[in-house]
């Protein structure tokens, strides 16, 4: 059972502060600004104290104001669960700013950051909370100033603030869609004893796990918070919410469609897909979160990693951007791809960035002018981005005989010689199920005749999970026409298979817990992939049903 309220206004307010760090570290001077938007999973060293088991995430938040997020849960940074982890409530993380050159007496000095509870993922039950504590320099303690908590069910956020003379101790929000929302937090400076050079700021979450007897497997990371748009400064007001700011707020918008990944192998048909009406496209999105109107700089990069191009640029024009505008950007570029188009792997970065100004105040609001992705063809057919929003899983009446499937369709003939997988870290490995690895063939897009199923062991070691696991295929299939892939249960408990809410490339999903098949709604994709190459046997049942599969982890 959840912890209940009162339980958790006492955690709230009264839980003993962590030890402060006493290492010497380089300061960081005003202002300071974070929104996440960086490809590495862990907050800046130059920013942030290192250490923590939060973690920059791009595929949990939803509708994040700018790309990457920081993610505060209850899960270490690879993934598993903190091993104090339980139902009821526990500490979970903290990160801990740098110390912030401050002057002694500097005025209107304000916090302020955008969260959301919950997002794609398991939300923040009734006895967990986010805290902010400011660290005061002279006493060297840590003294808790915020606090917020979620009531999922009424659509309530509400927000406690201490330690703030002549401010509002008690906000309370409501949202219609509240998970989904990114709420604001604006926390001022009002004790003098926090106004000193050395002072430092840090989040930290209290979390709790599902706990059901009936389906271990829904007892993965649960208790999610997200946080972006982190801005500390002096010289503001009450009310003054606004970030200096144009930046990137979403992904580079590619050329490419269907699949995330091909094998390099079918990298020519590959690029048939691509977005070519008149010629190759790319395109940018981006926002004026300032007061001010900017002269935006729109700039593409595209870089063979392999070499085997010249990098090449493209420029987007100028054009002005009024406040709080939004601007979706497309333009068609002309790019060598096709002699790309060999056998060998493929790595190529595409980029887009932006150029305002060059002020050296506004320098710490630069680094969100950039999104990028990695097109990287090896020898696999994929969907996902590689960073799962969630678990997928069948759990409820008929979950014992269910069945999930997503559909592959080959670009050029090939073999499938295994299937990866992306296993959900859950608190007890060893619960979960052995489950049937299957091919149906594909019937106007519909899963039709079984035609191959391999008995296959999950992984029940913490180095097997939360990152891909290869199952070798006992007898590799030919692969020259459209299957739907996934897994068969042999139990009601779910698999937890990762789950790409935030991918462009849309997969076919279906599922069956009666004799048929249902369409999935979600607009997402398994983080499952086809290994492919070589030669295979055209698949028939009766296939091998008593083996098990070879596996092993993939990084």
């Amino acid at each position: 059972m959840r912890p209940s309220q009162s339980l958790l206004l006492i955690s709230l307010l009264l839980f003993p502060f962590f030890a402060h760090s006493q290492e010497k570290t380089a300061k960081v001077t005003l202002p300071f600004f974070d929104d996440f938007s960086y490809s590495h999973t862990t907050p800046l060293p130059a920013y942030w104290e290192q250490g923590s088991d939060a973690t920059i995430t791009r595929a949990r938040a939803i509708d994040a104001p700018t790309p990457g997020v920081l993610t505060l849960d209850a899960a270490r940074a690879e993934g598993l669960l903190h091993r104090n982890a339980t139902p009821a409530v526990f500490p979970a993380e903290t990160l801990v700013s740098r110390p912030i050159t401050i002057e002694t007496g500097q005025d209107s000095l304000y916090l302020s950051f955008r969260f959301q509870p919950g997002g794609w993922v398991e939300a923040p039950a009734r006895g967990d909370s986010l805290m902010v504590d400011f660290f005061d320099p002279v006493k060297r303690e840590w003294v808790n100033v915020w606090g917020a908590l979620f009531f999922a069910q009424q659509g309530r956020l509400e927000q406690f603030f201490r330690h703030t003379p002549q401010w509002e101790t008690h906000l309370v929000q409501k949202h219609e869609r509240a998970q989904q929302h990114f709420f604001l937090a604006h926390i001022p400076l009002r004790e003098r004893r926090f106004v000193h050079d050395g002072f430092q700021f840090r989040f930290r979450n209290l979390a709790s796990l599902v706990h059901d007897n009936t389906a271990p497997g829904r007892t993965a990371n649960s208790s999610q918070w997200h946080i972006d748009m982190v801005y500390l400064n002096a010289q503001r007001a009450y009310n003054d919410t606004i970030v200096p700011d144009v930046a990137c707020t979403r992904g580079v918008k590619t050329l490419f469609a269907e699949y995330s990944a091909v094998p390099a192998a079918a990298f020519d048909e590959y690029l048939k897909l691509r977005d070519a009406e008149a010629s190759d496209s790319l395109g940018v999105y981006y926002a004026n979160f300032g007061v001010r109107t900017y002269n935006v700089r729109r700039l593409f990069e595209i870089k063979d990693l392999k070499d085997k191009v010249r990098p090449q640029q493209y420029s987007g024009g100028n054009l002005n951007i009024a406040p709080r505008a939004s601007i979706a950007y497309q333009r068609t570029i002309s790019y060598p791809w096709e002699e790309l188009a060999t056998d060998e792997a493929i790595e190529v970065k595409i980029r887009a960035f932006l150029q305002t100004d060059n002020a050296a105040k506004n320098a710490p609001f630069r680094w969100n002018d950039t999104v990028e992705t990695l097109l990287r063809c090896t020898n696999e057919y994929a969907y996902d981005l590689g960073e799962p929003s969630s678990g997928y899983g069948v759990i409820g009446v008929g979950a014992d005989r269910a069945a999930v499937a997503m559909r592959f369709r080959p670009l050029k003939p090939t073999a499938i010689q295994a299937v990866r997988l992306w296993f959900q870290p859950i608190a007890d490995l060893r619960s979960r199920k052995r489950f049937r690895l299957s091919f149906w063939e594909d019937v106007d897009g519909v899963p039709g005749k079984k035609v191959y199923e391999q008995m296959v062991t999950p992984p029940y070691t913490e180095g097997e999970v939360g990152r891909f696991y290869e199952v070798q295929l006992t007898t590799p299939i030919t692969f020259s026409r459209p299957y739907h892939v996934g897994w068969e249960q042999t139990s009601a408990d779910m698999l937890g298979i990762g789950y790409d809410a935030s991918t462009p490339y849309k997969a076919t999903i279906h599922t069956r817990t009666t004799a048929q098949w249902t369409k999935s709604k979600l607009s997402g994709a398994l983080l499952i992939r086809l290994v492919c190459g070589g030669t295979g046997t055209a698949p028939e049942l009766p296939a091998p049903t008593g083996s098990c599969g070879i596996a092993v982890p993939h990084s």
